[in-house]
C-alpha cells in the first residue's frame, strides 16, 4: 500500500514533461512505426499502469505492422488518451518487450487534426517504385528483381520500411500497401 501511495505522489510531484513537439519530419525519423487507424477496443490495465489500444490499421508510412494491432500507452500523465471509434495518426516506438508504445510526447493525434503530418507523410515514397503514378504488381516485380539481381541497383524509395536495406520485408510492405 505504501508503494502505491508513493507512486501516486511521485506522479503528482513529477508530472509528465515533454520537449517541444518536433516537426513531422523529425517525429517520423524518431519513430519505429507511423500509421493511421481506428480504435476498436481499449483495455485499462491498472495493475501494470498502461492501456492496451486495439486499432484497425488503415495506412502505414513506416514500419511493418498487421492490419490490426495492439499498442500500449501509459495510464499516467504521459499516456495518450484514445477514444473508441475515433481515427488517429500514431507515431509509435518499440518498448523492451517489442510492443508498440506511444504517449503525449509524440505527434500522435486525432486524424482530423493531423493535416500537417499527413501532408508530409503522403509526400514520402508510397510504394510507386517505377514512378508510373500507380502502386501495383509492376512495382513488386521491380523490387523483387532488384533484390534477386547479382548487382543490386539503387531504387528510389525501395526501402519501404526504412530499415536501411532493400529486402523481402520491403516486398511484404509493398504487397500490404497494394492489398490495403
Amino acid at each position: 500500500m505504501k508503494i502505491l501511495v508513493l507512486i501516486l505522489l511521485t506522479g503528482l510531484v513529477y508530472p509528465c514533461s515533454c520537449e517541444e513537439m518536433p516537426p513531422p519530419e523529425v517525429a517520423y525519423e524518431m519513430s519505429n512505426v507511423v500509421f493511421s487507424g481506428e480504435v476498436t477496443n481499449i483495455i485499462e490495465d491498472w495493475n501494470n499502469g498502461f492501456m492496451e489500444i486495439s486499432i484497425d490499421v488503415y495506412n502505414v508510412w513506416k514500419g511493418a505492422i498487421d492490419n490490426q494491432v495492439i499498442i500500449l500507452t501509459g495510464l499516467d500523465d504521459c499516456g495518450y488518451y484514445f477514444q473508441l471509434n475515433e481515427e488517429y495518426l500514431i507515431y509509435g516506438y518499440y518498448s523492451q518487450m517489442n510492443h508498440i508504445w506511444t504517449d503525449i510526447c509524440t505527434r500522435t493525434n486525432l486524424l482530423e487534426y493531423a493535416s500537417e503530418d499527413l501532408d508530409y507523410l503522403n509526400g514520402l515514397n508510397n510504394g510507386d517504385i517505377n514512378g508510373d503514378g500507380g502502386i501495383n504488381i509492376l512495382d513488386v516485380v521491380l523490387l523483387i528483381n532488384n533484390i534477386l539481381s547479382p548487382l543490386p541497383y539503387e531504387i528510389d524509395g525501395g526501402d519501404l520500411n526504412d530499415d536501411g536495406t532493400i529486402n523481402i520485408l520491403d516486398v511484404v510492405q509493398l504487397v500490404n500497401i497494394i492489398l490495403n
